[in-house]
């Protein structure tokens, strides 16, 4: 019944085809790889669906489905699968495959959705981006420890033309040179977006996509106008080359590229079914096929921020949809049917060895993937962005601020995907950013920083001016050498002893550190091996007297003897002193010891590898420390 009315369908389509649209020229069936074939199958095909979307009183969703099933009655065609309602994805016999889809756009005139285009409620979509818990979730406890090292970061505009993100790109570019990390960050724009680039993606350490996708490719910048069909295939190779470069013709012919075509609208437009229009522009994607033939990317993070990203598998089995009733009585109902994807390209992407791809995945059916809304996609870049940036861990940039939060939009399309798209990272969960300079905003003071382990360390002594403070023989020289030396109640700013891990007191040091416990200082030293950690911690500096047994510096946190300043009261003299500048330095913590109230303070000597911990008491005041220490800061987590 169903081969039936198709083909009475397909036989009225074609007749109000050949009076309202013109016929499309090329080979009628597949064979040989021919890009007249595809390009005139894509005319059909947007001919059709505009005739199917006024017979079924405007829903794309359900012509889409039509069309696809009109394709697959045509002697060339192998298959037409479309998955969520708003592309087709058309196999030829000859090989080449193809893409078609309905985009919906919103009154700007921008995409509303990151792959085809379907009547989504924008309303819905917003409500529906809230972060909600999913408890089959739990986010790793590995520790980051693992430092991307590569500062070059692109943002892959493809989308541009078509998707509103200008804002967005203001906002991650401001995140990115606001982060401290020193990015070297990289735009680039629709036309820009070459092939090329993809294959330069190993050479950046952090690459965002904004760009339309399918399961199987993603959208690059090149675009073919037809407006002047060519008649002929050579007339038609020689035009793809001129205007998207040389070789882009072989590559078309070879599978590296394809052609899409769509048709843009806004449903919710009055009378929007009388300016539908096919476009004369042809897109083109970049296979995953083509990825597969690109070196690792062990280096490089990739954040597929576009439809279907995190497509993992190769076919499923899709629900059935409505039951159609058309004008002249005959009805449609679409089965469940199989559907393939030749080359997911969320696999793809994974197998490159990346440090992490983040990507969006449905869990039903397991590894399959959908369109992803506009404002979903928004969101999820601004929180990736933002956690990268001020979090440091691949392990929880996907979550929310909780790091047990998982991110999910629910249904949102009326094309029997009644599941949620989850935003999830593929890789190690052990990588981050690493502060290499930053600005202290209360003076204007440059400071270098260094990661060890798991820890951000400052890599020199603190220098703000705090009152009770001293540089070194009161000259200021020294301060700015050695940094200053501070007392322990004004290294801690009024807050109390912490033993914690973080200590969670900033005391003295700028906004977004803090000064480190006993426990974080260990935590330094067991990451250096512990015995001998001085030696790979102390500066190999002329600063430091002869022997500075043992420096190497091989950890980079550039240890310095800056000595201290000791307070000794007694009856009747204050006695004042500075010593061990050149021998020793010395660095308050946060942490004391609870019998006899001394302050815990480490230090590094020039005649020692060892790392030493050294306790200040003064017994006129248990809190306040007969001497004052130099400071470094670690950054929060």
């Amino acid at each position: 019944m169903k081969t039936r009315n198709l083909i009475a369908l397909a036989t009225i389509a074609i007749i109000f085809a050949s009076c309202k649209a013109p016929q499309p020229t090329g080979p009628p069936s597949g064979g040989t790889a021919s890009l007249l074939e595809v390009t005139s199958i894509l005319d059909s095909a947007q001919s059709h669906f505009i005739q199917y979307v006024n017979w079924n009183g405007g829903d794309p969703g359900k012509a889409i489905q039509l069309t696809a099933d009109w394709l697959e009655l045509q002697p060339n065609v192998s298959s037409a699968n479309t998955l969520d309602g708003t592309y087709i994805t058309i196999q030829l016999k000859s090989g080449l495959e193809t893409y078609f889809n309905f985009e919906q756009v919103d009154d700007s005139g921008y995409s509303v959705l990151r792959g085809g285009g379907g009547a989504a409620d924008d309303v819905a979509i917003e409500h529906r981006v809230d972060r909600l818990a999913d408890s089959r979730f739990s986010p790793s406890s590995t520790p980051a420890t693992n430092i991307i090292s590569n500062k070059k970061v692109l943002l892959f505009e493809a989308g541009a033309a078509s998707l509103n993100v200008e804002p967005q790109i203001k906002r991650t570019l401001a995140w990115l040179n606001n982060s401290g990390l020193g990015l070297d960050v990289t735009v680039l724009r629709g036309i820009q977006c070459s092939v090329g680039v993809v294959e330069s993606f190993k050479d950046y350490g952090f690459v965002i996509m904004d760009t339309h996708g399918m399961p199987n490719s993603f959208l690059v910048g090149s675009k073919l106008d037809l407006s002047s069909t060519p008649l002929t295939e050579d007339a038609l190779k020689s035009l793809v080359d001129a205007q998207a470069g040389a070789g882009t013709s072989s590559d078309l012919a070879s599978g590296k590229l394809k052609l899409g075509a769509s048709v843009k609208a806004n449903p919710k437009w009055p009378n929007w079914l009388k300016v539908v229009l096919p476009t004369e522009k042809r897109e083109f994607y970049y296979s995953s096929k083509s990825l597969d033939l690109l070196p690792p990317m062990p280096s490089t993070i990739i954040f597929g921020n576009f439809c279907n990203s995190g497509f993992m598998t190769a076919s499923g089995v899709s629900a059935p949809a409505h039951l159609d009733t058309f004008p002249d009585g005959s009805t449609h109902l679409i089965p469940a049917r199989t559907w393939n994807v030749d080359g997911p390209i969320g696999l793809s992407f994974v197998n490159k060895g990346l440090i992490s791809y983040y990507a969006y995945i449905r869990d039903i059916p397991p590894g399959a993937s959908r369109s992803v809304p506009d404002p979903f996609a928004i969101r999820m870049e601004d929180s990736l962005v933002h956690r990268l940036m001020k979090e440091d861990s691949t392990g929880i940039a996907n979550l929310a601020s909780d790091n047990k939060t998982e991110f999910y939009d629910p249904e949102h399309l009326d094309f029997g995907l009644k599941t949620s798209l989850f935003f999830r990272h593929f890789g190690a969960d052990n990588y981050r950013y690493c502060v290499d300079t930053f600005t202290d905003v209360r003076d204007g003071h440059l400071y270098h920083a260094v990661c060890i382990g798991s820890q951000n360390w400052m890599s020199e002594n603190l220098d703000y001016y705090a009152p009770g403070s001293e540089c070194y023989d009161s000259l200021s020289g020294n301060c700015d050498t050695y940094g200053r030396l501070y007392p322990w109640k004004v290294a801690m700013a009024g807050a109390k002893a912490s033993d914690a891990l973080p200590s969670a007191v900033q005391g003295v040091c700028p906004k977004g550190w803090h000064l480190p416990s006993a426990g974080e200082w260990w935590q330094l030293i067991n990451a250096l091996g512990g015995a001998n950690a001085g030696g790979l911690l102390k500066s190999t500096s002329s600063l430091w007297n002869s022997p500075n047994t043992g420096a190497t510096d091989s950890s980079r946190f550039s240890g310095l003897p800056g000595g201290s300043y000791s307070v000794v009261e007694t009856v009747p003299l204050v006695l004042r002193s500075y010593s061990g500048l050149g021998l020793g330095g010395y660095f308050l913590s946060t942490s004391i010891n609870v019998a006899d109230t001394t302050v815990k303070v480490f230090s590094l000597i020039n005649s020692s590898t060892q790392y030493n911990t050294t306790t200040f008491k003064n017994p006129a005041d248990p809190n306040q420390p007969p001497a004052n220490a130099s400071c470094r800061c670690l950054k929060d987590p």
